[in-house]
């Protein structure tokens, strides 16, 4: 029974850790060329870390286990019924499945038989109460099953620890089944978070159903992903809801910091509204809970994610600061830890209107010094975006080097911008040839790279192609020519 109770937690917690990756690409919306988006990821993962440890401890015994062959064959048997439980494919028809679902039960393979019926509701077109409680015993029995199995194999300490886990929450539920009414209502009845930590008001509002009367005002109850009743409000638009719900998480400065972070992230400026006027500074730094912290206020964050509303709320309040200090110019010239100000991040995502917002607050003298690494103009060429180059090139040394000392051509040359690359070369301070020394790991020994040498190990032949026109050379050829 053991054995086959840890598989069936594994297959249960897989499923939850997708719904999690999910539920993340939503509340996170991806900007996978954004330099910030893979350690939004390694603290996803860091947080379901707990849950990882236990599936790991539970499944090692999976892998010691040295059983008669006819064991073996039944833990591979099951293992393969709960594989294609939640695949499109159907092993079994809906009758088929009451009378394996029966056979499990009778052995008290009880995990088994709630994985399947779990499936056989998914898929059944008429559903009763009875199919619903059914499933809700099987799944308070595998629960039971669990704390047996663990306190009659784990030292005292884990097994504690993984019995107070399991008090304290309720299994979870695929979304799927959160259409049926009596599951939702089971799971309301039930009242505890589930394995992600989500409140019932959370489970509901992932799976679109009305969440009001569920919230918790408690700050301390968050999911994995680290969200409040305040995250779900400002990410749905609820924003009377939200408001009235602020007051009792305003004590918790990180919490808010953090809700703003995802107003940012959604462009909910009413939500930047309702904390201004209730005297939060909106112009701190956000707090993205990230691995690492990105060093982002909320409109790097508006203006990578290209939330014009939002920037031109942030921008006429700066514009009301005090300016004897030049307070807009500084403000809009800092860094995040990549060394991108929001002028960057704009230009490198192609929002046109928001670097149009941004370039009228925006001190050339104070951002020189921002830009040590590389420009704005230099980001908009890495976009690939030629028209906002051309906005920024009257503020930009149009060849100096950038992120990796790659000139903006050379950048154009790597990712294969032909558009790009011919507008470069239209104008003056533009070098053809310009070379850059890099180390060849093959050789050990530090050779030249151009334009072109970029364009070719692309295979981006455009580029290739017009560089040639405007008399590109590669490194190698460069070096026979000084011979």
């Amino acid at each position: 029974m053991a054995s086959l109770v840890i598989l069936s937690l594994n297959h249960i917690l897989h499923l939850a850790t997708t719904e999690i990756e999910a539920i993340a690409e939503k509340h996170f919306p991806p900007l996978r060329d954004d330099i910030m988006w893979e350690p939004h990821m390694q603290w996803l993962m860091t947080s379901l870390e707990d849950h990882q440890s236990l599936v790991r401890l539970l499944c090692r015994d999976l892998k010691d286990f040295r059983g008669p062959d006819a064991v073996l064959k039944a833990i591979l048997s099951a293992s393969l019924e709960i594989t294609y439980t939640f695949s499109p494919h159907d092993y079994y028809t809906l009758k088929q499945y009451e009378k394996v679902i029966t056979f499990h039960a009778d052995r008290k393979h009880t995990g088994i038989a709630y994985l399947l019926q779990m499936k056989r509701i998914q898929y059944q077109l008429h559903i009763t109460k009875d199919d619903v409680r059914i499933m809700f015993q099987l799944r308070d029995k595998l629960c039971d099953d669990i704390l047996e199995v663990t306190r009659r194999r784990y030292p005292g300490d884990v097994a504690a620890k993984i019995s107070e886990t399991i008090a304290r929450t309720q299994l979870f539920i695929p979304r799927n089944l959160f259409q049926i009414p009596a599951v939702v209502q089971a799971v309301r009845k039930d009242g505890r978070v589930d394995c992600l930590r989500r409140p019932v008001g959370h489970m509901l509002f992932d799976n679109g159903i009305d969440f009001d009367h569920y919230v918790t005002t408690d700050p301390d109850e968050i999911d994995v992903l680290g969200r409040s009743s305040l995250h779900l409000a400002c990410v749905a638009g609820h924003y009377e809801h939200f408001a009235n719900l602020y007051d009792s998480f305003s004590g918790s400065i990180k919490l808010i910091k953090n809700v703003l972070y995802v107003a940012a992230v959604h462009g909910r400026t009413q939500v930047f509204r309702i904390a201004q006027e209730r005297e939060f500074d909106v112009l701190l730094h956000s707090d993205s809970r990230l691995f690492r912290d990105a060093g982002r206020t909320h409109l790097h964050w508006a203006a990578c994610y290209g939330h014009l509303d939002l920037v031109e709320y942030i921008l006429n309040i700066l514009e009301t600061r005090d300016t004897s200090d030049m307070f807009m110019g500084k403000y809009l010239a800092r860094l995040d830890w990549p060394h991108d100000t929001a002028i960057h991040l704009a230009a490198r995502h192609g929002h046109m209107q928001v670097v149009q917002a941004l370039l009228r607050g925006t001190d050339w003298s104070l951002m020189k010094g921002a830009c040590s690494n590389h420009t704005p103009f230099w980001s908009a060429v890495s976009g690939g975006h030629v028209e906002i180059a051309q906005l920024l090139e009257p503020f930009s040394n149009v060849g100096e080097n950038g992120a990796g000392g790659l000139t903006p051509l050379a950048e154009a040359s790597r990712k294969g911008y032909h558009k790009i690359v011919q507008y470069l070369l239209s104008l003056q301070g533009v070098e053809v040839n310009s070379v850059i020394e890099v180390l060849d790991f093959d050789t050990g020994c530090f050779v030249w790279k151009t334009p072109l040498d970029y364009a070719q190990e692309g295979e981006h032949t455009k580029c290739m192609h017009i560089l040639k026109i405007h008399g590109g050379l590669t490194g190698r050829e460069l070096r026979l020519q000084e011979l």
